[in-house]
């Protein structure tokens, strides 16, 4: 069984060409594959927060020293990185606006980059500082 996550961050509704394109994609694949799970969030209406300083100083925090404040900033990232790592397969709708992505897509991608979760850094590996988890 695949588990499917499906994302649109178009903000426009029927007229979106975006959403059009993944929702018969995600439809084809349900007829093709009943039984996968998909997961969908809606980024374009459904607006992901910006990371904000407690997000920040929680995402560097060993977990078992973050505050109450800091957890609670991170909570939507986790269930957001939750919902990633357990993506077999991820079809996202994104427009392209003003030469770039949307920024609420942009958010998205800020709030599931998390060093310890999907990547790691080690600063002494100067061909690769950064892998993927």
């Amino acid at each position: 069984m695949i588990n499917l996550l499906h994302l649109d961050a178009s903000p426009r509704g029927e007229r979106s060409h975006t959403r059009r394109l993944t929702a018969e994609f995600v439809g084809e694949w349900r007829k093709a594959y009943p039984l996968d799970a998909v997961t969908y969030r809606d980024i374009g209406r459904n607006p992901i927060p910006h990371v904000t300083e407690d997000w920040i100083a929680g995402a560097f925090t060993p977990s078992e020293r973050r505050t109450g404040s800091m957890r609670a900033a991170l909570r939507l990232s986790d269930e957001l990185v939750d919902e990633f790592l357990t993506a077999d397969l991820i079809v996202a709708g994104i427009p392209f606006y003003n030469f770039g992505m949307p920024s609420g897509f942009k958010a998205y991608i800020d709030q599931i980059v998390r060093v310890g979760r999907t990547f790691s850094f080690n600063p002494d590996n100067k061909k690769a500082p950064f892998q993927p988890l």
